[in-house]
This record gives structure tokens, sequence and C-alpha cells, in this order.
């Protein structure tokens, strides 16, 4: 996966100083997260997005190079 953070902030006009004090969170945890070394926590994830005015799925984007390959699961239907 890749991220659309940067993307997003920048579209929107928001400095990343900004975000970063409105997730609580250090510039080197947001810059962190920017250049996908780690990915932010679900709580904080959910409230970046409320801040950037998008949804969380938004925020991320499956890289083109990944193989994605379908999961099946197995069926059990009972006789009643």
């Amino acid at each position: 996966m890749k991220n659309r953070i940067d993307e997003i902030r920048k579209i929107r006009g928001i400095k990343k100083k900004w975000l970063a004090e409105q997730l609580e969170v250090s510039d080197k945890t947001m810059d962190n997260w920017t250049n996908d070394r780690t990915f932010p926590p679900a709580d904080l994830l959910y409230k970046m997005a409320t801040l950037l005015r998008c949804s969380v799925y938004d925020l991320y984007i499956l890289d083109e190079n990944i193989e994605v390959f379908p999961v099946s699961f197995p069926v059990h239907i009972s006789q009643k």
C-alpha cells in the first residue's frame, strides 16, 4: 500500500506541522507515516481523515506492483 497523506494534505492547503500538532505526534512520526516507513494507528488514521476531510480509504492506495490474490473462505451449510 502507498499513502496519499501528503498529496491530500497539500490539496487541502494544510501544513504538515499543523496536522502533526492536531494528531499530537512528532514531526518525525508524521514523516515516517508520509514516507511509508510506518503506519498510523487506526484511531489516528480516522482522526487524520477527518482533519483532511476525506475518508480513511482515500489515504491509502494499493501499490500497482503488488499482486493481490483473491481470498476464498470455506462455506459450511448446515442441514436442518
